[in-house]
């Protein structure tokens, strides 16, 4: 049975006006660790799918 991890968080305006790269490519170099090459089958990360119900976060991984 596949678990499933959603980690939320909340990234500052500034962060999102300023260091936005940054952040995607940090992101994007999850799928390089080595646990995550043994383990998982699928990486994910963006905006939530349903913004009314993001409780004020407005990024997961």
């Amino acid at each position: 049975m596949p678990v499933i991890h959603i980690v939320l968080v909340k990234v500052k305006q500034s962060v999102l006006s300023n260091g936005f790269d940054e952040l995607k490519s940090k992101c994007e170099e999850l799928k390089d660790l080595p646990i995550a090459k043994s383990k998982a089958t699928e990486i994910k990360w963006g905006p939530p799918a349903y913004p009314g119900r993001n409780e004020g976060y407005n990024w997961g991984v």
